[in-house]
């Protein structure tokens, strides 16, 4: 990934079975759409990552999550009219670290393993 990548806003790098990790990926403020499924990633940094609407990170040995940053995860439609997606199935997380608006107001689309929790605090 470039050193900067202020201007990327959608990134798809879903089944790179050789991706391990995203350091640079908090570079990238304007992102709004990021598909890393099936890759070999065990650590996702989106702090910066402010604007981002639709995350795919399934099928990834992921431990944890915190996507508390991220306030219009999965809310609203893309232009094709179909609710944006936040997908993070087939993973080692058992908890999701969302800010206290995103628990009150969970979406329906957001898609998680049953073992997976939504809580402001995974330590």
């Amino acid at each position: 990934m470039p050193e900067t990548c202020s201007y990327l806003n959608q990134i798809n790098l879903s089944n790179c079975g050789d991706l391990t990790d995203l350091e640079n990926l908090s570079q990238c403020t304007e992102l709004s759409l990021l598909d890393v499924s099936d890759c070999d990633i065990n650590q996702l940094s989106l702090s910066n990552s402010t604007k981002l609407r639709e995350l795919k990170c399934g099928g990834n040995p992921l431990t944890s999550l915190d996507v508390s940053n991220c306030p219009k995860l999965g809310i609203g439609k893309n232009k094709w009219g179909n609710p944006y997606k936040f997908s993070c199935i087939s993973t080692n997380i058992t908890c999701i670290k969302v800010s206290q608006e995103q628990l009150d107001n969970t979406q329906k689309n957001w898609e998680k393993d049953d073992r997976a929790t939504y809580n402001t605090n995974c330590n």
